[in-house]
């Protein structure tokens, strides 16, 4: 991965170096197209390289190298929206409803969400590392591209699995009542440990 041009193409914070993704929660107000989330967003979570030209050839091992890595992540990427996608949006890529797991606040109840909150989880050799990103930003070609933005985003280490420090209490009660919201509980609660450690 060339992290020079990761880091000019996308106002998503850079993985530590040297760090592997175990688990992706981001939320955005506007949908996300598959597309954007693909060659944007997941290029730098996955740290895919998408190379310098645009050919073919190029797009399919693009594509090869984020099915491959995605694979290592089975459920364990949520994109949580407060708007229905388009059908459109998912007919693009198909395949990639497979690997990410697609939520919308509000879809049985009356409510919404406005947050651009990013959490990643990280492991590397001297430890895990969760990422932290508040932004102003939606996850759209043009929130990243056209329009001015503000955030902030902190990479803390984590204890070890078993012992709980000080919970994040707003944070963590943010997730849980957005994890119902959205009927992604699951996704939310492993982030809620996280917070914990």
């Amino acid at each position: 991965m060339n992290r020079k041009s990761l880091e000019q193409r996308s106002p998503m914070p850079l993985p530590p170096e040297q760090a592997i993704l175990l688990d992706a929660f981001l939320t955005s107000y506007e949908p996300v197209s598959s597309h954007f989330l693909l060659r944007v967003v997941l290029a730098v979570v996955l740290q895919l390289d998408q190379g310098e030209s645009s050919d073919s050839d190029n797009d399919r091992l693009f594509v090869g190298a984020a099915v491959a890595a995605l694979q290592k992540l089975p459920g364990k990427i949520t994109i949580v929206t407060s708007c229905a996608l388009p059908e459109e949006n998912m007919a693009s890529l198909p395949w990639l409803g497979s690997y990410v797991d697609w939520r919308m606040v509000g879809s049985d109840r009356d409510s919404v969400q406005h947050a651009k909150l990013w959490l990643c989880h990280w492991w590397r050799q001297d430890g895990e590392y969760l990422q932290i990103t508040i932004s102003s930003t939606n996850l759209t070609s043009d929130a990243f591209h056209g329009q001015l933005q503000a955030g902030w985003s902190i990479c803390l280490p984590l204890e070890k699995a078993g012992r709980s420090g000080k919970p994040h209490a707003a944070l963590c009660d943010f997730m849980d009542a957005l994890g119902v919201a959205a009927d992604c509980s699951g996704a939310t609660s492993r982030f809620i440990q996280l917070l914990q450690r």
